[in-house]
């Protein structure tokens, strides 16, 4: 599957977190001027966009960072605007569509996913731990204690991945009142688990200025700054 049939089949949606959105909309022409990746320490992968219409010395930067684990990095493609035709093809040049810089690609099955795993056939699942959200039917048949793949979001009764270390401590010199205890703590993974699910399992984001454009497929939204 080449990169145009890829973003041919995305469908773009507006980039989740409307601060970020915000900030990036309120410089005059945003574009990406730093990327960098790190491997085995945090931030995982930093982003800036600067708005080059600033004077240099006073210049505005808004500052993208996914750390190494709830926002894990899975794959990055980053590209030269010179090389973005498939994006254009795909969003920039249609008639109709908003102006934007930054997208999420909200469909179901994912064609990164899915090139992802037919590339990748020993691996052959995505992300690389259970539940899977998507899997190579080879995959499922080697491993029948995995449960069925979660798709996008975590499916009512699906078992949510991970868990939550619920400690809860009390005054010294108090009893427990141990049920009350037990209580909270169910009420604590009952909330951690419906707020898993709200979300989904992954993000795929594209970042698409002037200057070059970036893809990232991640575990979360980055955290972000403004510096000025």
């Amino acid at each position: 599957m080449g990169r145009t049939d890829r973003f041919s089949r995305y469908e773009f949606a507006p980039w989740p977190d409307k601060g970020l959105s915000a900030a990036v909309n309120a410089l005059a022409r945003p574009m990406v001027t730093r990327l960098e990746q790190r491997w085995a320490d945090s931030p995982a992968l930093t982003v800036e966009l600067s708005d080059m219409d600033a004077p240099e010395d006073g210049r505005p930067v808004v500052r993208l960072e996914w750390d190494s684990f709830h926002r894990q990095v899975f794959a990055l493609e980053v590209f030269d605007e010179f090389y973005s035709g498939p994006y254009a093809h795909a969003y920039a040049w249609r008639r109709g569509t908003e102006r934007r810089f930054l997208h999420e690609i909200v469909n179901f099955p994912n064609p990164w996913i899915e090139e992802i795993l037919a590339d990748n056939p020993a691996v052959g699942a995505f992300p690389p731990y259970v539940p899977p959200v998507a899997a190579r039917p080879e995959m499922l048949a080697d491993n029948p204690s995995w449960p069925e793949p979660t798709g996008r979001f975590y499916r009512p009764g699906d078992q949510v991945s991970g868990g939550l270390d619920v400690v809860i401590s009390w005054p010294d010199g108090e009893e427990a009142d141990l049920g009350a205890l037990q209580a909270e703590g169910r009420q604590m993974r009952e909330q951690w688990e419906a707020e898993q699910r709200s979300r989904p399992r992954y993000r795929h984001l594209c970042i698409a200025s002037d200057s070059g454009m970036v893809e990232v497929l991640c575990a979360g939204l980055p955290t972000w700054t403004r510096v000025e």
